[in-house]
């Protein structure tokens, strides 16, 4: 969380922060992100990284250490280790475009990002919002206050 919060000192405008946002969303609701989000370099054979991903999203950046990078080479939905979208150009767009793909196909949210889940579906979308789980509910209270 700390390294993506000092990313955006080099660049703060909306989209690298809704980008951060989306990315530390995961660790502050104590999920593991790596089984949502996966970084590989251009050279990487992506096959590799989307092995065993059920529903995720890939990033392909030059510098795979950089928390928050100014542009993706490419940004990929990965839906059964299959890529089912490519060329998404950033973070945001790609979340949009994947929970779009799992309400349109039917898909259940992976059980190890339930809450990051839930806090996109309810507290981001307004889906529902009345019946959230105590964890997101602490988190909309924590927003509003």
């Amino acid at each position: 969380m700390t390294s993506l919060m000092e990313s955006l000192d080099k660049d703060a405008s909306n989209q690298r922060k809704r980008a951060a946002a989306l990315q530390g969303l995961p660790w502050y609701m104590k999920e593991n992100p790596s089984t949502l989000m996966k970084r590989c370099e251009p050279t990487d054979p992506g096959e590799d990284f989307i092995k065993g991903m059920v529903i995720g999203i890939l990033l392909v950046v030059e510098d795979v250490k950089e928390p928050l990078p100014v542009s993706y080479n490419d940004v990929a939905i990965v839906i059964e280790e299959k890529i089912v979208m490519r060329h998404l150009g950033d973070v945001p767009n790609a979340f949009v475009n994947l929970m779009g793909l799992l309400y349109m196909l039917n898909l259940d949210y992976p059980k190890e990002m339930k809450y990051t889940f839930e806090v996109i579906q309810r507290l981001f979308m307004g889906i529902g919002s009345e019946m959230c789980t105590s964890r997101v509910h602490s988190l909309k209270n924590k927003l509003l206050s």
